[in-house]
């Protein structure tokens, strides 16, 4: 039982909702939905053609459908749907960052919005919007089908109806038509002069010239115009007309008015919505968030008591409050008490009709009689107010939803900016005591070393000096690490080969060769890939024969062939990578080949090597900063992956086909073929 329009129904609310789920990948989204509830039934469809075809079947109460399809946006799906199944229920279940197709698509009349955020009782909000939509959708036909259209239409939906007799040349109105102009049926009389008068100079010619076809030509006719009421309101209306017939004869015109001024302004205060939350997203603090998102849900929602609180801890705190609240009008409130705080715990929309009948609600002013509540991400609440019962409804809540998006992902940002410049002062701390309280001393350190070396002349000395310019090689290191910390410069165009072949040459290569797979084209920071590829290739000719198990795979070769042992080699050599020509493993080393590629699914590329490779137990430790096998800085391979992290890339280690090392760099964009 449910009440439409007046009237009691009692429709089949209990029986089962048949659910058509439009997306790419449906069987997630499908799964939660039938797992939320028992009476949805879900079938699913993965692209445009499918989901109509489905639908021409029959049987299906509701569309749910993802922000593109297959190349298909949701307000193309949801345009052709209505275009042949007129009044089917269609929810928009979409992701963050579609706000404005949304915006478009409520302003054509979809039945809800649900976001997607991630939380699982998203789906509990999809079911019931799905509920209540296919409610509304049953109650409106069961008013058809009762012969109650005509007056729930007039009253409801400000519908009116006329009529134009040739014959007689008379015109008629229902009282509907009257209320639209903003007339008395018992101080109006309408004619076809007067009435056109009513409408707007500039669309007044399309009007006449649309009843003179239909009373010519028996042409029906449908158009959206402006109407200017007697009262000088100005309002949007969409009116219609179709032939009277006597016979063969054309008498007259029958049609009806409706106004659309609402839709009209719902569209313009969305597109107005839209451009002032891009204001929001360049305010630079979150304060100033807070001021604008009020200052619009006050000008363009008319929630005219509107206030943002944000959490504190364990309370929620007015940050913004609109002009025309009063003093006092938003207080500081715990999380766990009124509206606010079940606004956060849940992290769903509320909706308090008569705040005497809720027992949650913990209004700051006595007169506040309804509210909403709509939470802001992770970061607290918008709410809204009014001093008389039931003020806010579904709309409200999708246009309030919409708005605080934007403030949410504005305040994300600031937060994540205020992090990065935390981090940035650690680095440029860091980087000022590496670069001058270790420098310093080293300096002294370095001109003593000289002044003894004039007076005496010892190995100890020649050991010291060794020590010295490794610890310049650390700071060098260090102060190189500290900065790739900070966020990469200008991107362009930056060909793979070329970049390599570059690179290759400011590289001690010790006779090892560079082959080159791809030819393709990335967006980079030129510098920054620069010193991926340096650290790459230095790696590879560098690590070819020292890892901790290059030994014990050199041996077991070198003892299935007869060849000299590694251990036979002076010490020096086997720590250091001595160049010998009769050492064996620099024999390895000076023929080592290094490939730069493609990898195989387009995702990005790779350097790989056939030296000795890195055993599987080291390869995420290898990445860190300090760690080092070969007598290194152990800041080359840590220097890699944070460039390649700040372009939003991924770094893995593995091992090549030949058995050596290999890097691959994920999630890269690729931006062309060149000719």
């Amino acid at each position: 039982m449910y009440l439409c329009g007046g009237f009691i129904y009692s429709d089949a609310v209990d029986n089962p909702i048949r659910v058509l789920c439009v997306d790419d990948d449906p069987s997630a989204t499908a799964e939660r939905v039938e797992h939320s509830a028992d009476r949805l039934i879900v079938e699913t469809a993965t692209d445009a053609e499918e989901a109509l075809a489905r639908l021409a079947n029959g049987g299906i109460d509701c569309v749910v459908s993802e922000t593109d399809v297959s190349g298909t946006d949701a307000l193309e799906l949801h345009r052709a749907v209505q275009g042949r199944h007129e009044g089917l229920p269609f929810v928009l279940f979409t992701d963050s960052g579609s706000e404005e197709l949304a915006s478009e698509a409520i302003a054509a009349g979809v039945s809800g919005y649900v976001p997607k955020r991630g939380e699982a009782d998203q789906h509990d909000r999809l079911v019931d919007r799905i509920e209540a939509a296919v409610e509304r959708a049953r109650a409106w036909r069961a008013l058809r089908s009762r012969g109650e259209l005509l007056r729930a239409t007039e009253r409801l939906a400000r519908t009116g109806g006329w009529e134009f007799d040739a014959r007689s040349e008379t015109l008629r109105w229902t009282d509907g038509t009257y209320e639209i102009h903003d007339l008395d049926p018992a101080e109006y009389e309408p004619t076809v002069e007067s009435a056109t008068e009513f409408y707007h100079p500039d669309d007044r010619e399309a009007v006449e010239r649309a009843i003179e076809r239909c009373l010519d030509r028996g042409e029906p006719f449908e158009l959206e115009c402006r109407l200017v009421t007697a009262e000088e309101r100005l309002r949007w209306i969409r009116t219609s007309g179709e032939p009277v017939r006597n016979g063969d004869d054309l008498v007259g015109v029958r049609g009806a008015i409706r106004d659309v001024t609402g839709r009209h302004e719902r569209e313009a205060a969305l597109e107005t919505l839209h451009e002032r939350t891009t204001t929001i997203q360049t305010a630079d603090t979150v304060e100033s968030v807070c001021e604008l998102t009020v200052t619009a849900a006050a000008e363009l929602l008319e929630f005219e008591l509107c206030s943002v609180l944000l959490r504190e801890g364990d309370w929620l705190v007015p940050y913004a409050l609109s002009e025309e609240a009063p003093p006092g009008g938003s207080r500081r409130m715990h999380v766990d008490r009124g509206l606010a705080g079940k606004t956060v715990r849940t992290g769903q929309p509320q909706v308090v009709e008569d705040v005497g009948d809720d027992d949650v609600s913990d209004p700051a002013k006595d007169s506040y009689r309804s509210g909403l509540s709509v939470p802001i991400g992770d970061h607290g609440v918008f709410q809204a107010v009014e001093t008389e019962t039931g003020a806010f409804g579904s709309r409200d809540v999708t246009l309030a939803e919409l708005l605080v998006s934007h403030t949410a992902t504005a305040i994300d940002r600031i937060e994540h900016e205020r992090t990065l410049t935390r981090e940035k002062e650690r680095l440029d701390d860091f980087a000022s005591f590496v670069s001058h309280d270790l420098r310093n001393p080293l300096s002294v350190a370095n001109l003593r070393l000289s002044l003894a070396a004039e007076s005496c002349d010892s190995e100890h000395l020649d050991d010291v000096e060794g020590a010295l310019d490794r610890m310049g090689e650390l700071i060098d290191g260090l102060l190189t690490l500290a900065r790739q910390g900070e966020r990469i410069g200008r991107k362009r165009e930056v060909a793979l080969d070329e970049i390599a072949t570059r690179c290759w040459a400011t590289v001690e290569t010790r006779g090892a060769t560079l082959e080159c797979l791809t030819d393709r084209t990335v967006y980079a920071d030129d510098g920054r890939l620069t010193s991926v590829f340096e650290n790459l290739f230095r790696n590879a000719v560098e690590h070819s024969s020292t890892s901790p198990d290059s030994q014990a795979r050199q041996d077991a070769g070198r003892a299935s062939s007869s060849e000299p042992s590694l251990a036979d080699a002076p010490e020096d050599a086997v720590e250091h990578g001595s160049t010998t020509e009769t050492d064996a493993a620099d024999e390895r080393r000076d023929t080592l080949t290094v490939t730069v590629g493609e990898l195989p699914d387009g995702d990005g590329f790779y350097v790989a090597d056939d030296g000795v490779g890195i055993p599987e137990s080291e390869r995420d430790r290898i990445v860190e900063s300090g760690y080092s096998n070969a007598g290194g800085t152990g800041l080359g391979l840590a220097i890699v992956r944070e460039i390649v992290e700040a372009h939003g890339w991924s770094l893995h280690v593995g091992e090549s086909e030949a058995g050596g090392a290999r890097f691959e760099i994920t999630g890269v964009e690729f931006v062309r073929d060149r000719d």
